[in-house]
């Protein structure tokens, strides 16, 4: 009983350092003997959690601890089962991004509505975390429940898909990700400059 109630109290202190401490606050709990597998009183996981605080400071130490770069919001009341690389995908965290993609997190896994990571970045615009998400092998053939993919969605949020100064105003990839021999690409296209958005002029 005494165990089970320092357990509870070492996760609980984790839960918190995630939501507002250090990166230090996390590594010490863990190391002290608290979950990385523990969850909040509503039901949210470390990895989440941390996604949410937007911070890599308090994900890395989970990540190196083994928590699942591939955690979902299960306790989510809309139902969408976002992982926690899509959450970090939308706002923009590149480092958040990069850390869960270098720990093995899938950038193809699915929400409730058929949504990846690289379709919620586009969606939202987010320049860097695209990049880094086709460098790191996200599948840009990918569609939702709705048919579409991440390019038609950046084509309806009213911004244009580029490289460099050539505009690609189809189903393409990025050099960088021919550079890293994607095996799901269905051809190989040359184009100069990473994959980028810029607002739509006219």
């Amino acid at each position: 009983m005494a165990h089970d109630y320092e357990q509870e109290r070492l996760d609980s202190q984790l839960m918190t350092a995630i939501r507002s401490g250090s990166g230090h606050e996390v590594k010490m709990l863990l190391e002290m003997g608290a979950s990385h597998k523990a969850t909040d009183q509503n039901g949210l996981g470390t990895v989440v959690s941390a996604a949410m605080s937007r911070s890599p400071d308090r994900l890395k130490p989970l990540l190196d601890a083994g928590a699942d770069p591939n955690m979902r919001w299960e306790s989510d009341s809309s139902g969408r089962q976002l992982t926690a690389l899509m959450i970090v995908a939308e706002v923009g965290a590149e480092k958040c991004v990069q850390l869960l993609l270098n720990t093995g997190a899938d950038p193809d896994l699915k929400d409730a509505k058929g949504m990846t990571a690289l379709m919620y970045a586009c969606e939202w615009g987010e320049l860097k975390t695209v990049d880094a998400l086709v460098a790191g092998g996200a599948d840009i053939y990918e569609v939702n429940n709705d048919g579409k993919s991440a390019c038609d969605i950046a084509r309806e949020k009213d911004f244009k898909l580029t490289a460099g100064s050539d505009v690609l105003d189809t189903e393409i990839a990025a050099k960088k990700v021919n550079d890293i021999g994607n095996p799901k690409l269905k051809q190989d296209i040359t184009v100069r400059g990473p994959l980028r958005f810029k607002m739509r002029t006219g």
